[in-house]
């Protein structure tokens, strides 16, 4: 995602809430948008909104072109969630061996991870549409290969786990392209905003995902949830490709051709984001925060089996995504003025978090930190997602964010594997320590990122 916009041209960008020529005659300046382009029956929110404190929010909700987009995300993104764990439930029942459970289960997430970045480069460089339209089929295909092996007789392990591949491959990179366009969709003072929103919806489905699994077992089958998680990303992503016009050619927009006489290395059209200095700073920060996710999650419920309390870990955990969910909004009320230094605190506090959950005196007192561990998390998640519409070039946006998604998942796969030789019957005390250092590392790969630069273009 060469680059042709950087933070400054958004910034410029005007806002939504600047009137527009229409019925009434009234103008706007050169270069802004009309209700038409951005979906917007209004164009325009009070003045009283900019400093309110929902102002933001209710400028992005109120762009039709918004909230059918994030909808039909709600509906892409319950498909991970609900197939994570109706695809163990569905092996595990039909093998009778949680060892096949869990190898299915990392072949699917370990190739969606590593082929997301590689469908967000080609969702980045050709035309959107037809590459996400490509991938929805295939994906479909995968669903129905899948639903086969594990409804048929007699399928090997290995077969099972092949499929399971193929579907993690497949996956299509809606968020990665939804996540370029937001840019484009609002303006530069409903960014933060729509960002949150954006991750709140990610939030949300991983935690009614696995609830919805838990309450349909008493009426379908693990493979029927599986089904079910295909109908609704394919629903979602028909939505997302059906967008009405002209708010489609904004969403959707082909990539933009290099300057004629611009030269790529061979190197950097390779690498991508990662011959990018500030995204591949950011995308190995996120990749590092997020092992300190993974490394946190197993202490949990170490120390929940440690007191005794195994079933307890499932509301620590909610508690967890509570504060995420909480983070979330709060980091969505208001622009920041220092994101890069919002990003070394987040980081920071989520070290001084795990430090403080390793001398946690009980399961309550643990609920309460995770907790607050969730709002740091569910703030730096949004915030991340703003920094690298701020740094990515504009050629390589929608890749950028594709291996920000393959990032957290390899992320929290090492952290988790890391820190499994650290718990034990005693509990997880010593993954919540290895948590802490690894935040604190991330903190430090913040500092590398380039200083915000005011309007003005001073530092």
């Amino acid at each position: 995602m060469a680059r042709v916009v950087d933070l400054h041209v958004m910034r410029s960008r005007p806002s939504l809430r600047v009137p527009v020529r229409g019925r009434s005659g009234r103008t706007s300046p050169p270069g802004a948008r009309s209700p038409a382009d951005t979906g917007s029956a209004s164009g325009a929110g009070s003045a009283s909104d900019t400093g309110s404190a929902s102002g933001a929010y209710r400028r992005v909700l109120g762009t039709p072109v918004v909230t059918r987009t994030l909808v039909a995300l709600l509906c892409t993104r319950l498909a991970t969630p609900v197939l994570s764990l109706a695809l163990i439930l569905a092996t595990a029942g039909k093998f009778g061996s949680y060892a096949v459970a869990g190898l299915v289960g990392a072949v699917h997430g370990a190739s969606q991870a590593l082929a997301g970045g590689l469908s967000g480069r080609v969702a980045g460089r050709y035309r959107p549409d037809r590459v996400l339209t490509g991938y929805l089929l295939a994906h479909a295909l995968a669903y129905v290969v899948l639903l086969t092996l594990l409804w048929s007789p007699g399928p090997a392990p290995a077969a099972v786990a092949v499929g399971a591949g193929l579907l993690g491959a497949t996956a299509p990179p809606f968020s990665a392209v939804v996540r370029s366009a937001w840019p484009r969709l609002v303006d530069a003072e409903s960014l933060h905003a729509v960002y949150a929103l954006d991750n709140l919806t990610n939030e949300m489905m991983f935690v009614a995902g696995p609830l919805l699994v838990t309450v349909a077992e008493r009426w379908m089958t693990a493979e029927l949830a599986i089904a079910v998680a295909g109908a609704a990303l394919v629903t979602g992503g028909t939505a997302l490709l059906l967008t009405p016009r002209p708010a489609r050619e904004t969403l959707l927009r082909p990539p933009q051709e290099p300057p004629s006489g611009t030269a790529v290395s061979r190197w950097k059209a390779l690498a991508g984001p990662f011959s990018h200095r500030p995204t591949a700073v950011l995308l190995a920060v996120a990749g590092l925060a997020t092992a300190t996710y993974g490394a946190l999650r197993l202490g949990v419920v170490a120390d929940a089996g440690a007191t005794g309390h195994e079933d307890r870990s499932g509301l620590l955990l909610v508690a967890l995504s509570v504060g995420a969910v909480a983070g979330a909004l709060w980091f969505g009320r208001r622009p920041r003025a220092s994101r890069r230094r919002l990003l070394v605190r987040l980081c920071l506090a989520g070290a001084v978090t795990c430090l403080a959950a390793a001398w946690s005196p009980g399961l309550g007192a643990l609920a309460a930190l995770l907790a607050l561990f969730g709002f740091v998390e569910g703030s730096r998640g949004s915030l991340e997602q703003v920094l690298v519409a701020d740094h990515a070039p504009a050629a390589l946006r929608t890749e950028s964010f594709a291996w920000l998604n393959s990032m957290l998942w390899l992320g929290y796969a090492v952290g988790t594997a890391v820190a499994g030789p650290f718990v034990g019957a005693t509990g997880g005390a010593a993954a919540f320590v290895l948590a802490a250092v690894v935040s604190a590392v991330a903190a430090a790969g913040a500092l590398l990122l380039p200083r915000d630069r005011d309007p003005d273009g001073t530092a």
